[in-house]
């Protein structure tokens, strides 16, 4: 498969899967129109990690075994970066990571996480009471 038909290719199936919309790997002329945006908080990991994928296949192209490579690899690194984001919430709010939360505990952890995941990111708090 050729660069663009792997992005379409990953793009469909990150949106059939989860309602993920990933930066860099979007069909050119698509938009934010109606998609759940979940964004690789680093636009380019998308696009580097698939054009890394294509140079070790040598031949600038993936084969299906390839694609759903690529596809496992991009789950696996929006996992990783939700879990990160989720325990340094934990952390600012003085919970511990492994505890059963409480019902408010949970609903103003939940919140923490969905206003940084809003914000994209640029919030910056030193003390739960920021938070």
């Amino acid at each position: 498969m050729g660069h663009q038909a792997v992005r379409y290719a990953l793009h469909r199936f990150f949106v059939q899967r989860h309602g993920w919309y990933i930066r860099g790997i979007e069909p050119k002329g698509d938009t934010f129109s109606n998609l759940s945006p979940v964004v690789v908080r680093k636009d380019w990991i998308a696009a580097y990690v698939q054009s890394r994928f294509e140079e070790h296949s040598g031949r600038g192209s993936l084969d299906l075994k390839g694609l759903a490579s690529l596809a496992i690899a991009l789950e696996d690194i929006v996992s990783k970066e939700a879990s990160m984001e989720l325990k340094e919430v934990y952390k600012v709010l003085d919970h511990p990571v492994d505890a059963k939360l409480g019902w408010e505990q949970a609903q103003e952890v939940l919140q923490t996480y969905f206003m940084v995941y809003l914000n994209n990111q640029n919030i910056t708090v030193a003390s739960p009471s920021e938070a």
